[in-house]
């Protein structure tokens, strides 16, 4: 049934009409507010009918209270034919439009009239604001003890006309982090990004880590690579010297011992070949280590990768040798001398079972010389031969005279060279050594010509007879 009469003022929100040629009129005055970021509008409207039943009045209330509380509508306003107020949801106009129906009780409520209190809040898109659709943002500087810093930014992007929340913040993050660290100074690389939009995708709620970047990244002069995220390269230097002979030989040169980890992440965008962007980037982490080492060959002799490809990301471990100086690289020598003193005995029958002569036979002393050392050459068993410990002369104690006139007779010597390639043969540099094995055996002993006995060498009795002497021990 028609009103009795038509207003010029007219409300609708969703499927509820208010004003205008409905049945339900305006009373008093309606309310807006609009606020930067959002909004409210307030409206009281009488329903009031009469021939009506108790059912119909009731089924109308239950019409209107149910379209009065439903989400996410648009509301429109005009006066005549001329739009007051356009808040739509629908065209971001107006965001995430929330209801709310009030009967606040009083002298229009009677069996078949009620009064309403109809209230709208709502989020307002940031179109007025210096960079579109950008309603609050902040930046927050973190500062190591090495003072890299580390930049957070922060903010809430809003729908437009044109595009929802997500579209719009894809559109015109870019830009704007991108003048936030110019004003900065300095490089970064975006290590972290989060952006969660409501129900609707009409508000989105960002944060995005930066990193500063200090060092290279992947390549010589690349201080940001495009493909390559949140790099750490991390490398650690070990010299050791468990003990070598050094006395009388030349300098012995240990080999440097390099641990390096390589962590990155790769944009999936650019790229998810991991083992290619590793190869890529081999080199590179091979010009540190030799960096590191200040000068002489790397070896790399364990290259062990480990890759995520759900993440896109990829972590190397290199343990490396460094061959810094050349020549002896270790030296061991063990000396062992063994002393038979030349003592016969023969037994005789006395009253002590025990009882034997003894004779002084033949002394022989001999010592053995092991040498145990590795060179960082090429060597053959010629050129080892002269790194043999030379005689005990000159103050050098392991062939030194023992007394007497005797002296040291070499009886043997073998030499052993084991040749090795250090280094994975496809990348880094691999250089040459040699394992030695030296052992040579000597006498102590005085030495004559043939036929030149002499009586006096041994104990004699009458005749020139040896004498035995009894020992009971």
């Amino acid at each position: 049934m028609p009103p009795a009469y038509e207003r010029e003022l007219y409300f609708k929100y969703g499927t509820l009409e208010v004003g205008g040629n409905t049945e339900y009129h305006p009373h008093e005055w309606h309310h807006v507010r609009k606020a930067f970021d959002s909004g409210e509008f307030e409206v009281k409207f009488a329903v009031a009918r009469s021939g009506m039943t108790e059912a119909e009045f009731a089924a109308r209330c239950t019409a209107i209270e149910s379209a009065a509380r439903k989400p996410f509508q648009d509301l429109v306003v005009k006066q005549g034919t001329a739009t007051l107020l356009s808040l739509k949801h629908s065209t971001n106009t107006a965001l995430n439009t929330q209801p709310e129906i009030e009967k606040p009780g009083g002298e229009l409520d009677t069996g078949r009239s009620r009064l309403y209190v109809f209230r709208l809040s709502y989020d307002l898109p940031a179109d007025n604001a210096p960079t579109v659709g950008l309603r609050e943002s902040g930046v927050a500087v973190k500062y190591l003890p090495s003072r890299r810093r580390h930049v957070t930014i922060t903010g809430v992007w809003t729908a437009n006309s044109g595009s929802d929340a997500m579209t719009a913040y894809d559109a015109g993050i870019a830009a704007y982090s991108t003048a936030a660290l110019t004003a900065l100074t300095g490089t970064y690389d975006k290590i972290e990004e989060d952006a969660d939009h409501d129900y609707e995708n009409k508000i989105v709620n960002f944060r995005q880590l930066y990193k500063e970047r200090v060092a290279d990244e992947g390549s010589s002069g690349t201080l940001n690579a495009t493909n390559i995220k949140d790099q750490v390269l991390t490398m650690r230097r070990r010299e050791e010297g468990p003990g070598d002979y050094v006395a009388e030989v030349e300098q012995v040169n240990r080999l440097v011992m390099l641990d390096v980890r390589y962590d990155c992440w790769i944009d999936k965008t650019l790229s998810t070949d991991l083992r290619g962007e590793w190869e890529n980037i081999r080199g590179w982490v091979v010009e540190q280590v030799n960096a590191l080492l200040a000068g002489g060959a790397v070896a790399i002799t364990l290259e062990d990768f480990d890759e995520n490809v759900d993440d896109n990301k990829f972590t190397v471990n290199l343990v490396c040798l460094g061959l810094s100086g050349g020549g002896m690289i270790t030296n061991a020598v063990s000396i062992a001398t063994q002393i038979d003193f030349g003592r016969v005995r023969v037994g005789i029958w006395d009253s002590e079972p025990i009882s034997k002569y003894e004779y002084q036979g033949h002394a022989t002393v001999m010592r053995s010389i092991s040498q145990r050392f590795r060179v960082g050459s090429f060597l053959t068993e010629k050129q080892a031969a002269k790194h043999l410990l030379p005689p005990g002369t000159q103050g050098r104690p392991h062939l030194a005279p023992l007394g007497g006139t005797g002296s040291w007779s070499e009886e043997s010597r073998v030499i052993r060279t084991s040749p090795l390639k250090i280094g994975v043969s496809d990348f880094g540099d691999p250089f040459f050594i040699t394992d030695v094995e030296i052992d040579a055996t000597y006498e102590y002993v005085k030495l004559k010509r043939s036929g030149a006995h002499s009586a006096s060498s041994t104990g004699t009795g009458a005749g020139g007879r040896q004498v035995p002497r009894a020992i009971t021990r």
